[in-house]
């Protein structure tokens, strides 16, 4: 039996998630793994003129009657992130705009024409 070496792995093409992507498998992992409501924060940014177009997602999970903001680490875990630091990011101070569930945001991006065969 063949075994796949995590190096011959790793010769092919990856792609970075970007924050929705991390959002809906943050939210996905707590609901099923955990049990509890989750939440996708659409957030808007303020503070750097070049980036006031942009918004970021993040996810939120009730855990003990509180929103807790989800974190996907660089190693694909998720951990219940710190709130003060959820608010500060390179571009600027988010400032939440919206909330979605995860099948808004899916339905978001197939209406787009971004994801196909869902």
């Amino acid at each position: 039996m063949a075994v796949m070496s995590f190096f011959t792995w790793s010769k092919k093409e990856t792609v970075e998630p970007l924050c929705a992507e991390d959002a809906v498998y943050a939210a996905m992992t707590y609901a099923l793994r955990k049990k509890v409501s989750v939440r996708i924060v659409i957030s808007k940014f303020e503070g750097i003129e070049a980036y006031h177009f942009l918004e970021h997602a993040q996810a939120q999970a009730l855990i003990d009657g509180k929103w807790c903001w989800l974190v996907v680490t660089p190693n694909a875990m998720i951990t219940e992130g710190d709130e003060e630091l959820a608010g500060q990011t390179a571009y600027g101070t988010k400032v939440i705009n919206r909330y979605s569930t995860i099948k808004g945001i899916i339905n978001y991006y197939e209406a787009l024409g971004l994801l196909k065969g869902t």
